[in-house]
């Protein structure tokens, strides 16, 4: 008997390097409820850290190339807050950890209360914005 469904609530097995496991577990250690997922030749891996949803890819060669983090409006620095309310209410945020560089992905609701995605670098200037 064949059970249609059965691939769809079934977790597909995933075989994730040793070197890979190692560079999350040293990066982000105590890290709780690991979910991973290859994308490409990037395995992702989506985890809690204190509470807080995390994001690291990391390369099968062991090198974690990006990280992101979820952070409430008031954790983000001024520079972002002052110029993310410019543009209306800042709804959430993330901090994207690449290379040497830390990036802020903000999402922003209008006075309609539309809601627009926005990159800010360090400084505080957007890198790019859109509407979701």
């Amino acid at each position: 008997m064949k059970i249609p469904f059965s691939k769809i609530f079934k977790s597909q097995s995933k075989k994730i390097p040793s070197t890979v496991i190692s560079v999350l577990d040293r990066n982000f250690p105590n890290s709780k409820n690991v979910e991973w997922e290859k994308k490409n030749s990037i395995y992702e891996a989506i985890f809690y850290l204190k509470d807080v949803v995390h994001i690291a890819q990391i390369t099968k060669d062991g090198k974690l190339t990006e990280y992101k983090k979820n952070v409430w409006p008031d954790e983000l620095p001024a520079e972002i807050l002052k110029t993310g309310n410019l543009y209306g209410e800042i709804m959430n945020g993330i901090i994207i950890y690449k290379a040497d560089k830390i990036f802020y992905e903000v999402i922003i609701r209008n006075e309609n209360l539309d809601r627009f995605e926005f990159l800010f670098n360090q400084k505080g200037e957007v890198i790019k914005s859109k509407p979701l």
